[in-house]
């Protein structure tokens, strides 16, 4: 999944971790009424800039597919939602306008800590990029993911 030996750029500025750390009063995931359908909803800071659906670090998707089914670590897994901006690195955001703090996670990676049944049931997830040029998936990563 993502590029072996490259440090994740995304961990250490994520909001998320923050949040971790000094606690949060806010309850997350949230169970949201969302196509008819309830739905668990995580707070999603995403910086991989170079995706099509990233508009400010938000994700303009109603949910995300996290890709990762043997990951023994964060670098092993990809945001399979990932889609490439057209036009290059500067390029306006193709965003809908309907960018959320808060998206669906299915996730794949049944070996992190807060896999339920293919549903993340982390309090805030990071998804940055494994590696300094991404062109594709592969360079992306879930930086939330731990180990059971």
């Amino acid at each position: 999944m993502g590029v072996q030996g490259a440090k994740p750029l995304a961990a250490s500025g994520c909001k998320c971790n923050k949040i971790r750390k000094h606690g949060n009063t806010n309850p997350c995931p949230t169970i949201k009424k969302y196509r008819g359908a309830y739905a668990m909803r995580n707070r999603l800071e995403c910086s991989v800039t170079a995706c099509r659906h990233n508009d400010h670090n938000l994700c303009d998707l109603p949910g995300i597919k996290v890709e990762g089914p043997g990951a023994r670590e964060s670098r092993q897994t990809c945001c399979e939602s990932f889609e490439p901006r057209n036009g290059g690195e500067n390029s306006l955001c193709s965003s809908c306008g309907c960018a959320s703090a808060e998206t669906a996670i299915d996730c794949k990676a049944k070996n992190c800590t807060y896999n339920n049944d293919c549903r993340c049931e982390a309090e805030c997830v990071c998804v940055g990029c494994s590696c300094s040029d991404v062109a594709g998936k592969s360079g992306t990563e879930c930086c939330t993911f731990r180990q059971r």
